[in-house]
């Protein structure tokens, strides 16, 4: 690998990639932020379930496949980092015990 390279491996296919990346950002979790650029909800969702410790179920196919590229701060609750992905306005957040569900409005 090379400066600014993040390797990648798929579990569900076993193949792996490597793309272009700014190392800058890799290292921010440290100052309790997260930066995507051009990621997937559902890419997203997985990172945030590890960091809050949660599990987070996403019923629609459309909401998993939206984009999102920007900052996260982990100082922040859940939801409020999960209405701020929400620019259209398109989830229903809500949650029971150590679930939150994600829907359609």
């Amino acid at each position: 690998m090379k400066p600014d390279e993040e390797f990648v491996f798929n579990k569900l296919t076993k193949k792996n990639s490597s793309k272009k990346t700014d190392s800058s950002y890799a290292a921010q979790w440290i100052n309790s932020k997260l930066y995507f650029v051009d990621a997937s909800i559902e890419q997203i969702t997985k990172d945030l379930e590890r960091r809050y410790n949660v599990k987070i179920n996403i019923a629609s196919e459309k909401i998993k496949g939206e984009i999102f590229s920007g900052s996260l701060d982990l100082n922040l609750p859940l939801k409020e980092n999960l209405s701020y992905m929400d620019v259209d306005k398109k989830m229903k957040i809500s949650q029971y015990a150590d679930t939150i569900y994600i829907t359609t409005k």
